[in-house]
């Protein structure tokens, strides 16, 4: 009967691995950009709106304040109207106006005929007569046909008689409610209009924050949902890298059960039929006890793999007997020693053993290192030439037991490393050709050092040899 092989149709199929249109971390960058663009924009859209709000509320206070002017220099002109037709005003209009000046804030006015001619300007001199048409004639005739008062924001910061900023304001001078001129009216709103910038950056900074705060809300969760699929999609490769090790572990476990079991099978039957037939040289006593020999050969083997398969269930149950306690390595070890040199009686190695004075004394379960020593010289000896060398050195460093395991044998290639410890794991060999040993026993040794929270480290050079380096906790 023949077994199939599902290793065969396993390793014909390429694992397809979805792979996202953004890794994990591109997206949470993506997502911050987008967070980071989205509030600064806001940001920006608030600055402008509240520097514009900022200027009309400037310019709103500033016409207020200058219509109220233009009402106080129209009751104080009362009916005399000449001087917006250009006459001479007289020392009590001049005082008058000069008093007009002093109002604060006020640093210049202009006063316009109802056409838009200038007729008077204000200096540092006092008051002077202008017959010149000035460049804002128009708006000062359009405020003087339609009574609506104009203001606009200035900057003066270069420019020597202004101030930073100030307010230019056209408005209409009524007497008995009739315009009979405009007056230009310059308001220094350097303080006012600082106040009111910060009083608006004040709000804006409010409500920048809540709007970054509530922007933040939905990335944060996004962020979240983000890594909580990242993670199940993590997990779910795990699963999947799990199963189809497990798979290829299923196929190697039944090509290397339908030989070694098999093969020594057909032996024994084979032989055991000839002795008890009596066909052939079964006949002969001599002849007997070689067949005998032989069946008991193949009986062991197979006895062998299926304590292997065995201790490898018991490591990886959880509920196998486990009995640490303070562990003699000398005697463990020269016992580990005789028994593998009285297993490969034909064998040219020297083994030697080396412990650090006083001896290292792990903490361990004896059955368990016993089975970690044993495989770790098996494999050391039956990859090492005759005329090489095994040299075991056991020490305590760093407040644990160090047990180096040093052979002068094939060694290993880096990529082998890996694949050696798992189950099964035979470099070089046909699982469908039956030889000694299914390659479990560093799979033995990496579980029992698990329990013994313990580790084990491999490092080789093709050609050169492979040192296994066993770490356990000191008793």
């Amino acid at each position: 009967m023949t077994i199939a092989n599902p290793s065969n149709e396993w390793a014909k199929k390429t694992p397809r691995r979805w792979v996202p249109a953004l890794p994990f971390r591109s997206r949470a960058g993506l997502l911050t950009v987008i967070y980071a663009v989205l509030t600064l924009g806001i940001l920006y859209a608030l600055y402008i709106d509240f520097e514009n709000r900022a200027r009309d509320v400037a310019v709103l206070q500033a016409e207020k304040y200058s219509l109220s002017w233009a009402e106080f220099l129209g009751h104080g002109i009362g009916h005399d109207t000449e001087v917006f037709q250009g006459e001479v005003p007289t020392d009590t209009e001049r005082r008058f106006m000069a008093s007009a000046l002093s109002v604060p804030g006020i640093f210049q006015f202009k006063l316009f005929a109802p056409n838009g001619d200038l007729v008077l300007v204000s200096n540092a001199d006092g008051l002077a007569m202008s017959p010149l048409r000035d460049h804002n004639a128009e708006v000062a005739a359009a405020v003087a046909a339609t009574g609506v008062s104009q203001s606009f924001l200035k900057d003066g910061r270069g420019k020597i008689d202004r101030p930073d900023v100030y307010v230019e304001t056209y408005v209409p001078v009524r007497v008995d409610g009739n315009v009979i001129g405009v007056a230009e009216v310059y308001l220094d709103e350097s303080v006012a209009s600082r106040q009111i910038h910060m009083q608006f950056l004040a709000l804006g900074v409010v409500v920048s924050g809540a709007i970054a705060v509530l922007l933040l809300v939905p990335c944060i969760a996004v962020y979240m949902v983000l890594r909580r699929l990242r993670a199940q999609r993590r997990d779910l490769i795990a699963q999947r890298e799990r199963a189809e090790r497990a798979e290829q572990v299923k196929a190697d476990f039944m090509a290397c059960m339908s030989h070694d079991l098999r093969t020594p099978l057909n032996s024994i039957l084979g032989f055991s039929d000839l002795m008890r037939h009596g066909i052939g040289r079964a006949k002969d006593a001599e002849a007997c006890a070689e067949y005998a020999e032989m069946i008991h050969h193949s009986g062991s083997n197979m006895l062998a793999l299926v304590n292997d398969i065995l201790d490898l269930s018991a490591v990886e149950s959880t509920k196998s007997a486990y009995n640490a306690r303070p562990l003699e390595l000398g005697s463990v070890l020269s016992a580990c020693i005789a028994e593998v040199r009285a297993a490969n009686p034909d064998r040219d190695v020297a083994i030697h053993l080396d412990l650090s004075d006083p001896p290292p004394v792990p903490l361990i379960d004896p059955h368990a290192f016993n089975r970690i020593a044993s495989n770790l010289l098996s494999n050391a000896i039956k990859f090492t030439s005759d005329g090489g060398r095994i040299d075991i050195r056991g020490r305590t460093a760093g407040g644990d037991v160090h047990v180096d395991f040093i052979d002068t044998g094939v060694g290993l290639a880096p990529e082998e490393i890996q694949r050696i410890v798992e189950p099964f794991a035979q470099l070089g060999r046909n699982p469908h050709v039956a030889q000694k040993g299914v390659g479990l026993g560093l799979a033995i040794v990496k579980g029992l050092l698990v329990k013994a929270s313990g580790s084990m480290e491999i490092t080789s050079t093709p050609g050169q040899g492979t040192t296994v380096t066993v770490t356990l906790p000191a008793a």
